[in-house]
C-alpha cells in the first residue's frame, strides 16, 4: 500500500510540477523510471506507464518556457559522444552483413537504455534551472508561471 502511496504521489506531483517547473518534473521522471514502481511493489501498483505521464508533461512545460536555453555548455562534450555512438552504430547496421541483427541491436539499444532520455531531457534542462547549482545559472528563457 504504500508503494502505491509513494507511486501515485510522485506521479501526480512530477506531472503537475513538470508543466510550471520541467526540471523537477525531470527529477520525478528519473526517479520513476529508475525504480520502475510495477515491478518494485507488483502486489500493490498497476502495470501503466507512469513514468511516460511524468515526462510527456515534463517536456510541455518545457515547450510553454520557450526550449530553454540552447547553449550546453559543459554537457556539449557528453552529447556530442552520445550522437557519435548512435550514429557510428546506425552506420555499421547500415554496412552490416547480417541487416536482421544489425538493426534489432540498434532497435534494442535505443528503448532499453533509459539513460538515452535522461541524458537528452537532462543537458537542457539543468542549464536552464538556476537552482541546480550547474550550467550558466541565469535561468535564460525560463519563464514562471
Amino acid at each position: 500500500m504504500k508503494g502505491l502511496l509513494f507511486t501515485i504521489g510522485l506521479t501526480a506531483f512530477g506531472a503537475i510540477a513538470g508543466i510550471f517547473y520541467p526540471f523537477y518534473g525531470m527529477l520525478a521522471y528519473i526517479t520513476i523510471s529508475t525504480i520502475h514502481p510495477p515491478t518494485l511493489w507488483f502486489w500493490s501498483v498497476p502495470f501503466w506507464n507512469y513514468a511516460r505521464l511524468v515526462g510527456g508533461c515534463s517536456l510541455l512545460g518545457w515547450a510553454m518556457s520557450g526550449f530553454g536555453n540552447w547553449n550546453l555548455g559543459r554537457s556539449g562534450i557528453p552529447l556530442l559522444c552520445l550522437a557519435g555512438y548512435v550514429g557510428f552504430m546506425v552506420l555499421s547496421a547500415i554496412n552490416a552483413p547480417f541487416q536482421d541483427i544489425a538493426w534489432r541491436y540498434v532497435q534494442l539499444q535505443s528503448q532499453n537504455r533509459p539513460w538515452r532520455d535522461r541524458c537528452l531531457h537532462a543537458h537542457r534542462l539543468i542549464a536552464q534551472n538556476p537552482h541546480s547549482g550547474l550550467g550558466n545559472g541565469s535561468g535564460a528563457g525560463v519563464h514562471r508561471f
